[in-house]
């Protein structure tokens, strides 16, 4: 991946330099009159790929990660980074769980998504919101793995091919 700038916004205040409301994942930033960085437009709810728009020269961007207050819930710090729109990239999607386990539907077993996120290599033009997972026929002592997943167009699952995303256990 190559990377042209990566830099972190803190603030101890419970002000942000940005202005981000609940649905900032996937947004265009501009600069408002005041010099701050506010969202225009959101995009969905997940991958933090973003446009950023510093002193009028658009960049694609990447929220690596976002720190809250636990009470308040005010943003305390941000992490972006850009990224080249050429080059693929790395990112930690969510797992979507779509259907009803026939384990847990037939057999009195219990769902558990054991990997909230899962790693993926693509262009940032083909990075994916979520990444669903078909549970439907998932049995009692039964588990999916990274390997078993059906990857969308232009994406590659990379790391660990047996790492556990979902397992369908026994009730205790």
């Amino acid at each position: 991946m190559s990377v042209a700038f990566c830099f972190s916004l803190s603030f101890s205040s419970g002000v942000p330099p940005v202005a981000l409301p609940e649905w900032f994942m996937r947004a265009d930033f501009e600069h408002n009159a005041e010099g701050r960085l506010t969202i225009r437009h959101a995009k969905g709810t997940a991958a933090a790929l973003i446009d950023l728009n510093v002193d009028g020269k658009v960049m694609l961007s990447l929220i690596k990660e976002s720190q809250r207050h636990p009470i308040t819930q005010k943003f305390l710090h941000i992490d972006i980074m850009e990224i080249d729109p050429k080059s693929l990239m790395t990112a930690a999607i969510p797992v979507r769980a779509i259907g009803e386990a026939y384990g847990v539907k037939t057999e009195g077993g219990t769902l558990a998504i054991v990997s909230q996120t899962v790693n993926v290599r693509c262009l940032p033009e083909n990075l994916p919101e979520f990444i669903e997972v078909d549970v439907t026929e998932l049995k009692v002592n039964q588990s999916i793995h990274v390997g078993a997943l059906k990857a969308p167009k232009g994406i590659t699952f990379p790391g660990d091919p047996q790492r556990v995303v979902v397992v369908c256990s026994e009730m205790a």
